[in-house]
């Protein structure tokens, strides 16, 4: 018996479970509960060993609104991860949750007329031997026709960003994953079929990729790109670049980093092409702390890095993506951010004047 537990703690995975570096507090959601919308708040709750739960709680009550046990509907094992929303008929309401398993299972589970229905497995990663532990964000995103490959059957895909840790290095790993925001996919995808984006070729360096080149990358089922530590804050996407800071680790079993500096990884959401002079660079680190954007008296929005007590700039000129080319950018401001925006659609209005 001695011998089996000493096995079994020299081959786990120990880094993410043993050294939480960012925050996992329940998703504040708008729900669709007893004919009425009502804010609620999403979370995984252990029931026991290996069994798992999905749980609506009331914001304003605490009181539970419904919940999944997660194993008898074929969801197996831990979940580190946050919940994720979904509102796929845009009416303000979520319809969807996404789930991510430690091994790297993406479940697609529906909330309809106030219960939870059949999740669908959506995608398989544990062919990248990781451990997954946060679920950063799903976005809703349209790409330009002129832009898109030939294989996009939709334009709009939902771009799911995850988090995976390396058990031997204690590295995290960025993923990427495109799905169609209309009709069902019709294969469960694989940490394979993705795009390595870790290095970036010469001829992309030197800027000769042509558009076919591009949209050969798009064609994808999205890409993973390797940091050089652990993400240290929540990753954030501004204008189509994703923002992710990565502090060095020092020893992975030991749970030891470098807190003199990090680096901040800024790559382009569709490609995690280059969008500044350098897809990283080196910056403070700051305890407990957070990616914000703040504006400027001239109008500018500028990136930082703020905690409680202080607040580092790390980009003092953001950059948005456009749709002049694949990998064209222009300065964000003020004055061209989008001061108006679908929010949702309304589809069933009542007693509205």
């Amino acid at each position: 018996m001695k011998a089996l537990l000493l096995l079994l703690t020299l081959f786990s995975p120990v880094v993410a479970a043993w050294c939480p570096l960012l925050p996992n507090h329940p998703v504040r959601v708008t729900i669709n509960h007893a004919e009425q919308k009502r804010q609620a708040d999403a979370y995984i709750r252990t029931l026991a060993v290996d069994a798992l739960r999905l749980q609506l709680v009331a914001a304003d009550t605490g009181y539970d609104l419904s919940g999944l046990d997660l194993s008898a509907a074929g969801i197996q094992g831990a979940i580190q991860a946050r919940p994720l929303a979904e509102d796929a008929n845009l009416d303000g309401a979520a319809d969807h949750f996404w789930l991510v398993t430690s091994t790297g299972e993406v479940w697609r589970v529906p909330w309809q007329q106030s219960q939870f229905g059949q999740p669908l497995l959506m995608a398989d990663l544990s062919d990248a031997g990781l451990h997954f532990h946060t679920a950063v964000t799903l976005i809703r995103a349209r790409l330009p026709s002129q832009l898109a490959p030939m294989s996009w059957r939709n334009l709009e895909q939902h771009q799911l960003l995850l988090l995976g840790t390396e058990p031997d290095s204690g590295q995290d790993v960025l993923f990427s994953l495109r799905f169609p925001v209309a009709g069902r996919q019709p294969y469960v995808m694989k940490s394979s079929q993705l795009v390595d984006r870790t290095t970036l070729s010469d001829a992309e360096l030197r800027q000769q990729y042509s558009a076919a080149d591009w949209r050969v990358l798009l064609s994808a089922a999205g890409w993973r790109l390797r940091l050089s530590g652990r993400v240290s804050s929540l990753p954030t996407v501004i204008a189509g670049v994703i923002y992710a800071p990565a502090i060095t680790v020092k020893d992975a079993n030991s749970c030891q980093f470098d807190k003199t500096e990090q680096q901040l990884y800024a790559v382009q959401l569709y490609t995690a092409s280059q969008i500044y002079p350098k897809r990283s660079w080196a910056i403070p680190y700051l305890e407990q702390a957070a990616l914000r954007i703040r504006e400027q008296p001239d109008k500018r929005l500028i990136l930082v890095l703020a905690n409680e007590r202080q607040s580092v700039v790390l980009v003092d000129t953001l950059l948005k993506i456009t749709t002049d080319c694949h990998q064209c950018t222009a300065p964000l401001t003020l004055d061209k951010f989008p001061l108006w925006q679908r929010l949702a659609t309304y589809r069933d209005e009542r007693g509205a004047f």
